[in-house]
């Protein structure tokens, strides 16, 4: 008679024989499920629920380096204060004195309109790249008075500082038309997801924009003849780009690149202007419309033809109700095609309709309105209180006066990086220096080309931005939280203040400090707030747990930390700072986690790192860093800590890299979560894979310096958390089954097209994967590797396997663990004696099944 087969196992007996799996809790629980860990929990503190109303919210934002950003007021910091800010905001009883070393800046809110002066109005840029605009007192042979709005009065600045003097064209007096590029409200942008905040006004009045496409435009009445001046910068070279003078350009003269050449069109004509490459970092282009002819020409700053060209444009509509939306509306318009442009400046000046005169930009020169340029300026002079120029003996009126040279080989100064605090107001006026203090009403501030302090009134103050100093900024590792009104890192410390209930200094336990701040500050009475401790700890904290220890899992579920000597079929030698060396017998030990022995845990020199790339070359990877260009590397088997950190740096202002974590291989079609990092100028943006691979992007945009970025990852196959320089900038629950195995792959490219760049690269340094304080390393195992691994196959029922053994990749090998030693394991497997080097394994698991019970599984 045929032998009947043993019955299939009840609950209980199943439970009893995955009881030793879940030994290893952490490694072998399914992903999502809630599992009790050894892991420094988030601890926060909450205040009673109320409101309370922010001093001065809206109207001045304090900014962090990190980002954070506090409303409130300024406070007078007195002469003690010299050199550091007194900072009152938020839910604090008291104001915090700030080092600015930690600070990015201050941003203002809006001022009153005030009314225009009457008087002429010119603009002094200076060679610090400093711009003050105002009126023009008085000129003698080696200095200029200038009455500048924003410094309270009169200042003298030698005539060796100045770059150039230019008036402020308007709509009155004889010289109209446009000087400046304004503020970012006096453009609009057009087309799909075009908005003018994709471009960035910085305080030397350029505006900036990594935006792919971003364009802007201004509407402006032009004259019937108009030279139109304007600058930009590439600092990609190869510039590509659209500039029209209409609302929708096309339909009127442009300039554009087409592939290498610049090019002026006009509809269906073109004549080329000029070739471009990769040196070519700047186009300074003057460009002449007669409107009435048709005729185009585009000249260089000198005034040399580069191009010419004929046709006609429609007229302006003039009904008032097609105005705003009109295409035929004249104007300036801008488009850019490049990782990233500048745009500097824009001048818009009637034009005679005649030849276009050459100019020798290499010498000083005075500009005069319906006069030729002269070159002879050493004796310019104006009287104070004169409305005359005089020169040579000859006299001129002020309001003629359209552009005076004084350095031309420093016409086009730009801001430099010298380390100085710089502030611009409403008015276009933007001057840097040494900060020495700053009340409500007044910035003090020592600029480079006057001798003494200046006190510059805060009064119509756009924003100001601190010196980048040396410090290196603290982030703390707290996180105070209002609801979404405020978050801020920092620490949470005790109140040195009273204990005293109803007054709102001292009226609580709790202090805060963020970065730079000499002291904390008591929360006021009355504020919802929380505080988060995170578990990703400052650099200054806690130390990372050590991941090549060894834990020993025992049946009285007590773990011992430390390491493996040896482990036979009867007894286990582990040693350990509490117990020392100790001989325990094997059958108490339900568990082993090896421990990372042979593996490098810091930079590039594991030796399971692998190259994925279509040409030789695109991944370099050296014992400390790692560069892509192209293609991916990773490792399968490396993430054994939950915390991952690591330096990244783009070569350019742009790029992007997909992050897969708890990857089982190379193999992009294998499950895994994706993150993606891309870099956008001086921002980085993060987001995540979903499920039907479409890119969902955080929403907030870290700023960076220098295209570089430190990156720490909280990584659990339950919950992913991405902080990039201190600050949280990703937080994500995964789906079910996207965690496969403990591989980490780094794959270049990925997110919106925009970021993908052929001649982007991505440098990594500083690769370290660690675990929290109180962390147990995870294996994380595939799920139906985990299923079968819960069955006993009919091949084995007379034989049950005894022992589990895990890889650091999450493959599974059943069998009997006979020995281990310093260099193998020795395992029974498949009729079969293995000895594995003690690298290949992970952890080694002990099964137990109830006894008298056989069971088998078909799978």
């Amino acid at each position: 008679m045929p032998r009947r087969p043993p019955s299939p196992p009840t609950a209980r007996a199943r439970a009893h024989f995955r009881t030793a799996l879940l030994a290893l809790g952490l490694v072998l629980a399914p992903c999502g499920e809630s599992v009790a860990q050894f892991h420094s929990a988030a601890r926060s503190v909450t205040a009673a629920d109320t409101t309370r109303e922010f001093p001065g919210e809206g109207q001045i934002r304090l900014r962090w380096r990190n980002g954070d950003e506090l409303s409130g007021k300024i406070l007078d910091s007195g002469e003690d204060g010299e050199g550091r800010l007194l900072f009152e905001g938020g839910p604090f009883a008291d104001p915090f004195d700030l080092d600015p070393a930690h600070l990015e800046g201050i941003v203002f809110g809006p001022s009153p309109e005030r009314p225009a002066s009457t008087r002429p109005s010119f603009e002094l840029v200076l060679k610090n790249g400093d711009r003050l605009r105002g009126e023009l007192l008085a000129i003698d042979g080696l200095h200029l008075a200038f009455l500048c709005e924003p410094l309270g009065g009169a200042v003298e600045i030698g005539l060796s500082d100045i770059v150039r003097l230019n008036r402020i064209a308007s709509a009155g007096g004889a010289v109209s038309g446009l000087s400046g590029l304004g503020e970012l409200d006096d453009w609009i942008s057009t087309g799909r997801d075009r908005k003018p905040t994709d471009w960035k006004l910085d305080l030397g009045g350029e505006l900036s924009t990594h935006k792919w496409m971003g364009n802007l435009f201004r509407e402006i009445d032009l004259p019937e003849k108009v030279e139109v001046r304007f600058r930009a910068l590439f600092p990609a070279g190869s510039p590509k780009i659209e500039v029209g003078l209409l609302r929708e350009p096309q339909r009127g003269p442009m300039v554009e690149t087409w592939g290498e050449h610049l090019v002026l069109t006009h509809q269906s004509r073109f004549a080329p202007a000029m070739t471009l490459d990769e040196s070519t970092v700047e186009l300074h282009l003057r460009l002449f419309w007669d409107q009435s002819s048709g005729r185009t020409l585009l000249c260089d700053p000198a005034g040399n033809p580069l191009a010419s060209i004929e046709g006609e444009t429609e007229a302006e509509p003039t009904d008032p109700g097609r105005r705003s939306r009109d295409p035929l509306r004249r104007g300036f318009s801008i488009l850019s095609r490049n990782p990233e442009m500048r745009f500097v400046s824009l001048e818009v000046r009637e034009w005679d309709g005649g030849p276009v005169p050459l100019i020798d930009l290499t010498r000083p020169r005075l500009r005069l309105h319906d006069r030729a340029v002269r070159f002879d300026t050493e004796g310019l002079s104006l009287e104070s209180g004169a409305d005359r120029l005089s020169l040579d003996g000859e006299s001129f009126p002020l309001e003629d006066l359209v552009e005076w040279i004084l350095l031309p080989d420093a016409s086009e100064v730009r801001p430099g990086a010298a380390p100085a605090t710089r502030i611009a107001w409403e008015t276009g006026t933007s001057i840097s220096g040494a900060f020495l203090g700053i009340d409500p009403a007044s910035l003090k501030i020592q600029p480079p080309w006057t001798g003494s302090p200046v006190a510059a009134s805060l009064a119509g103050a756009r924003e100001l931005r601190f010196a980048d100093g040396a410090a290196v900024p603290r982030t703390g590792r707290d996180t105070l939280a209002i609801d979404d009104k405020l978050s801020l890192l920092g620490t949470l410390r005790l109140s040195d203040g009273s204990l005293d209930i109803g007054t709102d200094s001292g009226s609580g336990l709790l202090a805060w400090q963020p970065p730079g701040a000499a002291s904390p500050s008591a929360f006021a009475s009355g504020c919802a707030l929380s505080v988060v401790r995170s578990p990703l700890p400052a650099g200054d904290a806690e130390a990372p747990v050590a991941l090549g220890q060894a834990r020993l899992y025992l049946e009285t579920d007590e773990i011992l930390v430390g390491s493996l000597v040896s482990f036979s079929e009867d007894t286990v030698v582990f040693e350990s700072r509490t117990t020392g060396q100790v001989d325990v017998p094997a059958a108490r030990v339900r568990a082993v986690d090896i421990g990372t022995a042979g593996r490098v845990l810091e930079g590039f020199r594991d030796p399971e790192w692998e190259i994925n790339e279509d040409k030789p070359g695109e991944v370099v990877i050296e014992p400390d860093t790692a560069t892509m260009k192209s293609g991916s590397f990773g490792n399968p088997s490396l993430l054994l800590g939950d915390r991952i950190r690591f330096d990244a740096e783009w070569r350019e202002s742009y790029g992007a890299m997909t992050m897969r974590l708890f990857a089982a291989g190379p193999d992009s079609g294998s499950p895994s979560i994706d993150i993606i990092v891309a870099a956008q100028g001086n921002r980085l943006f993060v987001g995540r894979v979903n499920e039907n691979g479409a890119f969902s992007f955080s929403g907030d945009q870290i700023p960076i310096v220098k295209n570089r970025a430190s990156i720490d990852i909280s990584a659990r196959p339950e919950e992913i958390e991405v902080r990039v320089n201190g600050k949280t900038a990703l937080t994500m629950k995964p789906e079910p089954g996207k965690a496969a195995g403990n591989g980490i792959y780094f794959k270049m490219g990925g997110g919106w097209q925009g970021w993908n760049q052929a001649d982007s690269l991505i440098s990594l340094s500083g690769f370290r994967i660690e675990s929290s304080p109180g962390g147990v390393p995870r294996r994380v195992i595939d799920p139906r590797a985990k299923r079968q691994s819960l069955a006993v196959p009919r091949s084995m029922r007379e034989t049950i396997p005894t022992h589990l053994l895990i890889a650091p990749n999450g493959d599974l090998l059943r069998g009997s663990l006979s020995s281990i030693d310093e260099r193998s394991v020795t395992f029974h497997a498949n009729g079969e004696t293995l000895d594995i080097p003690r690298p290949r394994v992970s952890s080694i698991v002990r099964l137990v099944p109830p006894p008298g019970h056989f069971f088998y599984s078909s799978c």
